[in-house]
């Protein structure tokens, strides 16, 4: 434990000046030690306080010209995305406490082209207290936590009169997990919006589900079941059982749902997500 402590208090106060004098190899090395150093402390304490050092040497070593190239291919446990642009990078990971609930981290890396630099927002998960979050555009600091999973590009033509690269709105759809809740867990589509600013926001009025609109999709289900949330390249379909409660008086019970052996599916047309119930995933296209 000694060493644990003498090698946070290094990082802690070197930080700045540690993740500009090395090279990304080293400090992809460091990161992966401080992954397996959260992973092995048995103490909730220790493991948010190596997280944080986690969250600085990333932050920093993101900072650095170049970044934006480099894979980090040893850091399994952390989700990285990116559009195929390579614009920007989702960094999204997830920190099991002792008492096998589960926090959610996320960082956007993006460049700004008018100061010429690297910029990063760090995402601020509020998914236990946030009411009605179907609804709600959420920013940085508001954000619906999630472990990432898959990044869909997506693009609409706003007017077939023009033809100019602004005519095209860019989607950034978002298939993630959220497993805080020990007797439900959740699967999201959800959306990601940059705007000209620079400033990130999610959740987009783009998903149509029985009529209903609304700014991200958030199925519920048991925690003694699975559930699949996929993206099909071929059919350009997500695809997502159909979850169903155990029994009829259960019905808004979540920690009773669970799959039916059935698929439903979202297809992407004219600018919306549109339902699609009950699909033949083997033979269903666009």
């Amino acid at each position: 434990m000694k060493k644990l402590i003498l090698l946070f208090l290094v990082l802690q106060f070197n930080v700045p000046l540690w993740a500009q004098q090395i090279q990304f190899g080293q400090a992809e090395d460091s990161l992966f030690t401080l992954q397996q150093m959260v992973k092995e402390a048995s103490e909730d304490a220790v493991k948010l306080q190596l997280n944080r050092t986690f969250q600085s040497v990333l932050k920093q070593t993101l900072l650095l010209p170049n970044s934006i190239n480099y894979p980090f291919d040893s850091l399994k446990s952390i989700a990285i995305l990116s559009p195929k642009d390579n614009s920007f990078r989702i960094f999204n990971w997830e920190l099991s406490l002792t008492d096998n609930s589960i926090l959610y981290f996320g960082m956007i890396q993006t460049y700004n082209k008018v100061k010429q630099k690297f910029e990063i927002t760090e995402l601020t998960d509020q998914s236990l207290s946030l009411k009605r979050p179907e609804n709600q555009q959420l920013d940085a600091a508001n954000w619906y936590g999630a472990h990432y999973y898959k990044l869909i590009e997506t693009q609409f033509r706003k007017s077939i009169f023009r033809k100019n690269a602004s005519n095209n709105k860019k989607y950034y759809t978002l298939l993630g997990a959220n497993w805080s809740n020990l007797l439900i867990r959740k699967k999201i589509i959800d959306v990601l919006v940059i705007g000209k600013d620079g400033k990130i926001k999610f959740g987009e009025n783009v998903f149509l589900t029985n009529k209903n609109s609304s700014r991200r999709v958030i199925f519920s289900y048991s925690s003694e079941v699975s559930c699949s949330l996929r993206y099909d390249e071929n059919k350009g379909l997500i695809l997502v059982d159909h979850l169903v409660p155990r029994e009829a008086n259960l019905t808004g019970q979540y920690e009773f749902y669970g799959p039916d052996m059935s698929i439903d599916a979202y297809d992407f047309v004219k600018g919306k997500w549109l339902y699609k119930a009950d699909v033949d995933a083997r033979n269903e296209k666009r």
